[in-house]
C-alpha cells in the first residue's frame, strides 16, 4: 500500500529549537509500519510559521518533504483547500486501501476525511492535544498526539502524565513507565545480554496482567491473511490495517499497550508470532 502524507504546518508546528530533519523522521518512524511512504507535503505560510527561517526550510526539503507555500493574501482556509486538492489527487492515482495521513488540527478535514473512509481509503491522523474530539478521532483508523506520539515533548508528556494520575492513580502509564512494553524491540543489538533478560523479564510480568483471549485477534487475522495469500510471512501494515478494520482499537483495551506496534511486540515476547524486516517491509509470521 502506498502512503501518502499531508502536513498542515500551522496548525501543527515544530517547537522553535527543533532540527527540521529530527521531526520529519519521527514523523517517518510512526509512519513506516503502514508501507512505503509515497509522497510527504508540508503546506506552509511562511508569514504565520516559524518556517520563515531558510535553514529550516532547507532542511525540510532536504530530508525530502516537499514544502508547498500557501500564502494567505487576505483569503481563508487557503492551505486546507490546496491539502484537500492534493489528498484527492494522490486518492484518484492510488485506489484503496492506499495510506492517508493528516497532520492536522483543523476540524474543516472532517467530512472530506469521513467520504474517503467510506471509499476504504485507510486514515492515519496526527492531531495536537487541543484539538482531540471524538469525531475526528472516530474517522481514523489510526489516531496519534503530534506532541506525545511524534515530538515526544518532556513538558507535553508531563501534562498528560498528571492528568492520566488524577483520573487513574493505579492504571500503569506506558509513556512515564521505565519498564513498560514500549520500550520492547528498542533493545540495542550492542546491548549486555544480562540488561536483554532484565527488559524480557519485565515484559513478562506486563504479560501476566492480559486476558487470556488479548491476542485471539491477532492470530485470527494473521491465519486468515495467510490463507488468502498463501503465503508464511504477511506485511505487519498489512495485518494491523485489516486487524483494525474489523477488531477496532482492541490493543488499547489496556493503556500500556497503545498501538499495534508494541501489541505486536507483547505477542512476540509471548511467542505467539515471529516478527523481521524493517520499516515499509516488516513482516509478521507464525512461530
Amino acid at each position: 500500500m502506498k502512503v501518502g502524507v499531508f502536513w498542515d504546518y500551522e496548525n501543527c508546528q515544530m517547537p522553535s529549537g527543533a532540527q527540521s530533519c529530527d521531526v520529519v523522521e519521527r514523523i517517518r518512524t510512526e509512519i513506516y509500519e503502514h508501507g512505503p511512504i509515497h509522497l510527504f507535503h508540508a503546506y506552509v505560510d511562511a508569514r504565520h510559521t516559524n518556517l520563515s527561517n531558510d535553514q529550516k526550510r532547507s532542511q525540510i526539503r532536504q530530508s525530502g518533504v516537499k514544502v508547498v507555500d500557501c500564502p494567505h493574501d487576505d483569503k481563508k482556509n487557503v492551505a486546507d483547500f490546496q491539502i484537500m486538492a492534493d489528498i484527492l489527487a494522490f486518492a484518484l492515482d492510488n485506489p484503496a486501501p492506499s495510506v492517508i495521513v493528516l497532520i492536522s488540527g483543523d476540524l474543516d478535514f472532517s467530512s472530506f476525511l469521513g467520504e474517503l473512509r467510506n471509499r476504504q481509503y485507510i486514515i492515519v491522523l496526527i492531531q495536537p492535544m487541543e484539538a482531540k474530539n471524538p469525531v475526528m478521532k472516530t474517522l481514523a483508523h489510526r489516531w496519534l498526539h503530534w506532541k506525545l506520539d511524534v515530538l515526544s515533548a518532556p513538558e507535553a508528556r508531563d501534562e498528560e502524565n498528571s492528568r492520566s494520575d488524577d483520573k487513574q492513580d493505579m492504571e500503569p502509564n506506558i509513556r512515564n513507565e521505565p519498564s513498560s512494553p514500549a520500550l520492547i524491540g528498542r533493545i540495542s543489538k550492542n546491548k549486555p545480554k544480562a540488561t536483554e533478560d532484565i527488559e524480557h523479564s519485565q515484559a513478562l510480568l506486563f504479560l501476566e496482567e492480559l486476558e487470556p483471549d488479548f491476542f485471539d485477534p491477532l492470530i485470527d487475522t494473521l491465519k486468515r491473511l495467510q490463507g488468502l495469500d498463501n503465503s508464511e510471512s504477511v506485511l505487519r501494515s498489512r495485518v494491523g490495517m485489516t486487524l483494525n478494520e474489523k477488531y477496532p482499537h482492541v490493543f488499547k483495551r489496556k493503556k500500556f499497550c497503545p498501538s499495534f506496534k508494541q501489541y505486536a511486540r507483547l505477542a512476540e515476547v509471548k511467542g505467539l508470532i515471529v516478527l523481521g524486516g524493517e520499516s515499509g517491509t516488516a513482516w509478521i509470521k507464525s512461530p
